[in-house]
């Protein structure tokens, strides 16, 4: 039983709970410990077995005070719960560098009321020995929140959401780094999310931005900071600032997909259907899919060659079979998809006939997939009287190009 931490925890807890023997269930872990002195587990359990048994140590005092009794010994001295506080010090020497480990202990001495100033030792011991961390910070202006009853009002939590800001402002000027602004960047939206009056969610949301702005000329945001600035303004119906921040995106990222695929679809959003047709539209869009395509690798551009054919085929039909045939000679990620695609564009618009010679053409520009043989075949069967030599044809490329084996 001693080698294994969950029965070791398990036997502590019978010892206390059930045999009301606290030094049985003391010893059992301790020789735990022995044996497992990196056990996060097993510190954590004696931990808030020192708690529990305070707990009922602080409820045998309540009634004896009642009974105008008191305690025998030196029971006394652990209804604060001192013995826990000398397992967390123990257990942060035996593993002194692990700052979520630290934070475990604090949020188990959180659910006792009479080990707050345990929970305030070990924030501050936090403080001490790891003051440069992001972890300590974050953990630090987090705390606030933790402190609220669960009566608070929207102003009353507003307040205490100020108070973890200005914390988090601290370990910002202590450290400026891109993790820092991480955290609370991701703190503030969270706090965005929790929803409430529109007073509160108004001052949460112009915060978020003002933040974002202001990490922007620090740090190099993330993708994902970007795209939580942009799709920010974007609810609020403000395309342009959203814009404005696409293209500080794109440079950023020059190389991302989906930093490119938001700067083209919010471009597209920003002119209004009757601007959207006119040349000088077309000739924007354009512009910016050529940027994309040029600096995004071609295996990742997929959804930037999406974007570009579904706009021409709303705004500018023109172009539909110059990004098709453009997009078959990409790798094969983009050509294998656009092919079969092509195919069904050209059948429908241009008639059999045209589709027939695109598929010639296409059938030996290699890659192609079984898919865009079905595809043709498909196409050929779709018609009242369905062409045989035709289909054999169809058939037979596919035979060639993946033999039998293929369903």
């Amino acid at each position: 039983m001693l080698y294994f931490p969950r029965k070791s925890n398990s036997a502590a807890k019978t010892q206390l709970e059930y045999n009301h023997n606290p030094d049985d269930a003391r010893r059992l872990l301790l020789r735990a410990i022995r044996h497992h002195p990196k056990s996060q587990k097993i510190w954590t359990e004696y931990f808030r077995m020192e708690l529990l048994h305070a707990y009922k140590l602080n409820q045998r005092m309540a009634i004896l005070q009642q009974s105008q009794m008191t305690l025998e010994g030196d029971e006394t001295s652990l209804l604060k719960g001192e013995l826990a506080g000398v397992v967390y010090k123990k257990a942060v020497e035996a593993i002194p560098d692990d700052i979520p480990f630290r934070l475990l202990f604090a949020k188990i001495s959180q659910d006792f009321d009479f080990a707050k100033h345990i929970t305030d030792e070990i924030y501050k011991d936090l403080q001490t020995t790891h003051p440069e961390k992001e972890q300590t910070w974050d953990a630090l202006a987090r705390r606030p929140l933790t402190l609220l009853t669960k009566v608070a009002d929207e102003s009353q939590i507003w307040k205490t959401e100020q108070a973890c800001h200005k914390i988090y402002q601290d370990g910002l000027e202590k450290t400026p780094s891109v993790g820092m602004w991480n955290l609370f960047i991701g703190f503030l939206h969270e706090r965005l999310l929790l929803g409430g009056s529109r007073d509160t969610s108004d001052q949460r949301l112009k915060l978020l931005l003002s933040t974002l702005a202001e990490a922007s000329n620090h740090v190099e945001l993330s993708e994902e900071n970007f795209q939580l600035w942009m799709d920010a303004h974007v609810n609020c119906g403000q395309i342009d600032e959203a814009v404005a921040i696409a293209e500080k995106a794109t440079t950023s990222h020059v190389r991302s997909a989906a930093m490119w695929e938001m700067h083209l679809r919010l471009v597209m959003r920003k002119f209004s259907p009757d601007e959207a047709d006119s040349a000088g539209a077309a000739d924007q869009i354009c512009n910016l899919f050529d940027q994309a395509v040029s600096n995004v690798k071609s295996k990742h551009a997929l959804s930037i060659w999406n974007v570009g054919l579904d706009w021409c085929l709303l705004h500018d039909r023109d172009r539909v079979e110059v990004i098709f045939e453009a997009a078959c000679k990409e790798h094969r990620n983009v050509a294998i998809p656009f092919k079969e695609c092509y195919l069904e564009f050209v059948a429908i618009n241009r008639g059999l006939k045209k589709m027939r010679k695109v598929y010639r053409k296409l059938k030996v520009d290699k890659p192609v997939s079984v898919d865009f043989f079905k595809r043709k075949i498909f196409l050929e069967r779709t018609q009242p009287e369905a062409n045989t030599s035709k289909l054999r044809e169809a058939y037979e490329d596919a035979l060639r190009e993946y033999g039998s084996n293929q369903p």
